[in-house]
C-alpha cells in the first residue's frame, strides 16, 4: 500500500522537488547543520552583567527565528497569495507582516477598488503577531503563556473578527495578484541581528528592573516594540518569574504588541489609499480598544 501511495504521488513529488532551487537546498542543509552540529556545543551557562546571557539560549533563539523565516518562505513559495488575498496576508505575515503592510498599502494606491482587499491582507498579517506572542511564551515560559492567553487571545479574536468582517463586506470580489517579496530562504544575517536585538533588550530590561522598577520595564518594552515584538516577548519570557514579576511581564508584552501594531497602522495610513486608511482605522481601532480592555483585565 505504501509503495502504491508513493508511486501514485510520484508526479506531484517530482513537481515539488523540481521547484526547489539549489540555493534553497543549500540553505536547508545550513539550517540542519546549525541545529544539529553547532547549537548542542554552545555553552549552557550564564555570563555578563546581571548573569542573564546564555550562549545556548541565544543560539536557540537564532535557530527558532531563522527556522520560522524558512518555513514562511517555503509556504509563500508553494502556496502563494494567488489563492486569495487573505491567505496571502496570513502566509506573508509569517515572513514579514511589515512587508505585507507596505506592499498592499502601495497596491491600494495603484488600484483604489482593491482597498478593502488589501486591508484584509494587512490586518490578517498583523493578527499573526499575536499568535507569535503566544508561541514564544509557550516555548519559553508556560506560566507567562497561561497568564497572557486570555488577554492576547481576546485581541487575536477581535483582529480575526474585524478582518473577516472587512473581507466579506468588500464589494470587489477580485483576488489580487500581488506577490509578497521574500528574502533569501534562510536569512542568517537577519537572524543574527535578531539575536543581537534580543541580547540588548535582555540587558535593557534587566537594567530597568534593577534600577528603574516596574515603570522602567513597561517603558522600555513599549519603545522596543516599535522595532520588534518577538525579541521583547522572548526576553521577558526568559526573565519572568526570575527577576521580573509575572504580572509586569504580561503588561510589558501587551504594551509592546500595541506599539508594534501602531507602527504597522502608520505604514498603511502613510502609504495607502483613502479607502485603505478608512478600513485600517476601523480594523486597528477595534484591536486597540480590545487591547485596552485586555490591559484592564491584566491589571
Amino acid at each position: 500500500v505504501l509503495v502504491v501511495l508513493v508511486l501514485s504521488s510520484k508526479f506531484r513529488i517530482k513537481t515539488i522537488v523540481g521547484k526547489i532551487t539549489a540555493e534553497e537546498l543549500y540553505d536547508l542543509i545550513r539550517f540542519v547543520v546549525m541545529g544539529l552540529l553547532i547549537l548542542p556545543f554552545l555553552p549552557n551557562e550564564t555570563y555578563g552583567p546581571y548573569q542573564v546571557l546564555n550562549p545556548r539560549e541565544i543560539g536557540w533563539v537564532i535557530i527558532l527565528t531563522s527556522g520560522l523565516g524558512l518555513v514562511g518562505y517555503m509556504l509563500t513559495k508553494f502556496l502563494g497569495p494567488k489563492k486569495g488575498i487573505l491567505l496571502g496576508g496570513i502566509v506573508g505575515g509569517l515572513v514579514s507582516s511589515t512587508a505585507v503592510a507596505w506592499v498592499y498599502a502601495k497596491k491600494s494606491k495603484e488600484n483604489e477598488s482593491l482597498a478593502a482587499n488589501c486591508a484584509t491582507a494587512i490586518l490578517a498579517a498583523s493578527s499573526i503577531m499575536f499568535v507569535r506572542v503566544l508561541i514564544w511564551t509557550f516555548i519559553f515560559n508556560q506560566a507567562l503563556f497561561n497568564r497572557l492567553l486570555p488577554a492576547v487571545g481576546l485581541v487575536f479574536l477581535s483582529a480575526v473578527g474585524i478582518t473577516l468582517y472587512i473581507y466579506f463586506r468588500r464589494q470587489d470580489k477580485q483576488n489580487g495578484d500581488t506577490e509578497i517579496p521574500v528574502k533569501n530562504p534562510l536569512d542568517l544575517k537577519g537572524a543574527m541581528i535578531f539575536g543581537l536585538i534580543y541580547t540588548v533588550i535582555l540587558l535593557v530590561v534587566s537594567y530597568a528592573n534593577e534600577n528603574l522598577g516596574e515603570s522602567g520595564i513597561l517603558l522600555s518594552s513599549a519603545i522596543a516594540g516599535f522595532s520588534d515584538i518577538d525579541a521583547v516577548t522572548i526576553s521577558l519570557a526568559k526573565l519572568s518569574g526570575l527577576t521580573v514579576d509575572l504580572g509586569i511581564a504580561s503588561l510589558a508584552i501587551l504594551l509592546a504588541a500595541i506599539s508594534n501594531t501602531l507602527v504597522k497602522m502608520g505604514i498603511g495610513i502613510y502609504a495607502g489609499s483613502a479607502g485603505l486608511k478608512k478600513n485600517l482605522i476601523v480594523g486597528y481601532g477595534t484591536m486597540f480598544v480590545t487591547a485596552l480592555l485586555s490591559l484592564i483585565f491584566l491589571t
